[in-house]
């Protein structure tokens, strides 16, 4: 298929709610169109944080942030920036992992994607973490950095634990989403802000 299907289409294929020819030509667009890969992810990463939130009730705030990776279609990334050195350095909290949801409720299964959840002050990080088919030696990264009002394309990082030095540098779009592959291991992700250099640190990805 040559046209973009729409949102509420793709929004059925990946909830596997449209037969399975009309699946197979979806996939095979979405293979080789960026735009609408993006707009699948943003979906699975809304449908990841949904299964993390099923025991709470969702905040105003939290409904919010879905509804607009829902209804906002991925932009173009820009070009990374590289921009690690600010002297104010913060570090964000972990509030949630979905590792430990899931061994406190007995399931198992190191290939399963799982859920990542940073706070600091009014800033917010999602990230949910999958294994590629490469034998689970790389992680496929989806992110979302929230804060109160847009700050356009954040510059992001992830560097070497506790070194500060990037391995790979990339940048969010204009609504907060960032998607990166990384070989397995521990990693600090970077957020550049105006005035400030944000550190999510420790993350396992092994």
């Amino acid at each position: 298929m040559n046209e973009h299907p729409g949102f509420d289409e793709l929004l059925a294929h990946a909830f596997g709610e449209v037969d399975e020819t009309r699946a197979s030509g979806i996939a095979a667009h979405v293979a080789t169109c960026a735009e609408c890969a993006a707009v699948l992810a943003r979906v699975d990463l809304v449908r990841a944080t949904v299964r993390a939130d099923a025991a709470l009730v969702p905040s105003d705030t939290a409904l919010a942030r879905v509804r607009g990776l829902t209804v906002r279609r991925a932009r173009a990334r820009p070009e990374s920036v590289s921009a690690f050195a600010s002297p104010k350095r913060v570090v964000a909290s972990l509030t949630f992992d979905g590792r430990s949801a899931a061994a406190f409720a007995g399931l198992r299964g190191g290939a399963a994607p799982y859920v990542l959840r940073y706070a600091l002050d009014a800033l917010d990080l999602d990230l949910e973490i999958e294994p590629t088919g490469d034998e689970a030696k790389r992680r496929r990264v989806t992110g979302q950095v929230s804060t109160p009002e847009p700050v356009g394309p954040l510059p992001v990082a992830f560097a070497e634990a506790g070194s500060l030095r990037p391995v790979l540098e990339l940048a969010t779009d204009d609504d907060g989403m960032f998607f990166a592959e990384v070989p397995a291991g521990t990693y600090d992700l970077l957020i550049q802000l105006d005035d400030s250099l944000v550190v999510a640190p420790s993350l396992e990805m092994g």
